[in-house]
């Protein structure tokens, strides 16, 4: 069984990345998250990957994170739901946020990604609540104390990311940085700050 590849990034697709190893091209199907992740200064890359096979195909799917590839395989576990609509889930919401929903029961967050309904949700929330250990999140963020901490790096990242940074870049340097008094914005600022500099 497949556990993971590392290879040289040839294409970056819309919903998938292109990686050659040993001479060979695997597509490999990804999230905007691991997307977003893709530091085009690194030569190669690791995807942990998982091999899903149907009667209309063979797929490959991939992540640059043992937690987002493990919340892949968390949600295909649930009854009707494929690779694919998980994969599109992860696209649209990190992976804190829908264990927050499904371990809180917040069906409408669920419904904000695509190819979810209520029903679908809720099939989610009720597969998946009791294998969700949230301590586990909060470990890989070693500078948030609480979920609101959580939300203000994510909100972070996001309003870097929409100015043209990639993710890589400002979690590199949210590192430098001590959060934990710091208002939303004054953060932005530190991070803009110190990546003109560089």
């Amino acid at each position: 069984m497949l556990e993971y590849l590392k290879g040289n990034i040839v294409h970056i697709g819309e919903d998938y990345v292109i990686i050659e190893n040993n001479g060979i091209g695997y597509r490999i199907m990804t999230s905007n998250n691991t997307i977003s992740n893709i530091n085009s200064e690194i030569d190669k890359m690791l995807f942990y990957v998982y091999l899903a096979i149907r009667e209309d195909g063979v797929s490959l799917y991939g992540f640059n994170t043992i937690e987002e590839i493990e919340t892949f395989k968390l949600l295909i576990s649930v009854s009707k739901v494929g690779p694919k609509l998980a994969c599109s889930i992860l696209s649209s919401i990190s992976t804190f946020r829908l264990k927050q929903a499904i371990v809180s029961n917040d069906v409408m967050q669920l419904c904000e990604c695509p190819g979810v309904g209520k029903k679908t949700a809720e099939r989610i929330i009720l597969e998946l609540k009791d294998k969700i250990d949230l301590s586990s999140i909060y470990n890989n963020f070693e500078k948030a104390e609480n979920s609101a901490n959580i939300s203000k790096i994510e909100e972070v990242i996001e309003a870097c990311t929409s100015l043209g940074y990639n993710k890589y870049e400002i979690k590199k340097v949210l590192d430098e940085i001590d959060i934990q008094n710091l208002e939303i914005e004054e953060i932005i600022k530190q991070i803009l700050r110190k990546l003109s500099n560089r």
